[in-house]
């Protein structure tokens, strides 16, 4: 099966754009991170969508990555405003391929090439975004790496970002790994774009251990605490990231939680660390949804 990889760096527009961002320190002041407490956000999500487990979002032959890390970390926040939060609105699942075709063309990059960055993501997160929905002229229901390629080239049509421009989100760089347990213990998902690369295998405590490069982008789901008591069988602590390839990628063993999503896989905070350290990682603060007349608060889980 193949590897789609789809990480494309721009150091310099990156680091101008980072600098138009208020730090963490400022937006995220009110967050405590001195604590060590367990974070499985991906269980809010799990409930919005109405089932037990998670299945991974496949970006298939398309070097999508950027589009699927940070639409799942879209769904994230947008699953905390829902559930956490009180916000009125319902929740409807990001297409990380139109993420991908807005991250591409809110930077003016068209073309034939695949791939894209981090910040740009940010980027278009801040215009807006797309739902899986049925637009009417245009539906994104259903994940066309064609028809998303297509749109990389040509361009977004302005009926698109009519329709995105409805629903933006605030996105804050982070930089240390204090600052990711953070945005995870507050239900705020987290999208890391770098070329670490990992053995593609779970050890029986479900990490996995750095090895090669991958130019690629994944999402930050969770985050299990040193001391959380005989539920953990080494006591590491550690950030679980969710992958985006095909199915059957590194088999179906060690999974930890039980109920962790399809095809994610643990790493330690040194290695979390090393991905923030590459400068083009993002927790999505919050995302303006489609809102509700009828509102009814849901009931909090995935504590």
């Amino acid at each position: 099966m193949r590897r789609a990889y789809g990480y494309r760096p721009n150091v310099a527009a990156t680091k101008r754009f980072n600098r138009t961002l208020a730090p963490f320190s400022k937006v995220c002041a009110a967050l405590d991170n001195n604590t060590d407490r367990s974070a499985y956000c991906y269980r809010l999500e799990a409930h919005c969508r109405g089932v037990d487990r998670l299945d991974a979002n496949h970006q298939e032959w398309l070097g999508a990555c950027v589009g699927f890390g940070s639409g799942g970390a879209t769904d994230k926040t947008q699953a905390g405003d829902v559930c956490e939060r009180g916000e009125a609105e319902l929740f409807y699942p990001v297409s990380g391929g139109a993420s991908y075709a807005l991250a591409r063309d809110a930077v003016g990059d068209r073309g034939r090439h695949a791939g894209t960055y981090g910040s740009a993501a940010a980027k278009g997160i801040a215009r807006g975004t797309l739902r899986e929905l049925d637009y009417g002229d245009f539906d994104l229901r259903t994940y066309d790496p064609s028809y998303i390629q297509r749109l990389t080239r040509t361009g977004v049509p302005a009926r698109y970002w009519t329709e995105a421009e409805k629903c933006p989100g605030r996105c804050v760089l982070l930089t240390t790994w204090q600052q990711a347990r953070a945005c995870l213990q507050n239900y705020m998902g987290i999208f890391t774009c770098s070329n670490i690369g990992y053995n593609e295998q779970r050890d029986n405590d479900g990490f996995m251990r750095r090895r090669g490069s991958w130019a690629h982008c994944m999402e930050v789901c969770g985050y299990r605490g040193e001391r959380t008591g005989p539920r953990f069988r080494s006591g590491r602590r550690g950030f679980m990231l969710q992958q985006t390839w095909f199915d059957g990628w590194a088999g179906d063993d060690n999974y930890w939680p039980e109920d962790a999503p399809k095809q994610s896989f643990w790493i330690t905070v040194y290695d979390m660390q090393a991905h923030l350290d590459q400068g083009d990682t993002y927790a999505v603060l919050g995302i303006d949804g489609v809102k509700r007349k009828n509102y009814r608060k849901l009931a909090k889980v995935g504590r």
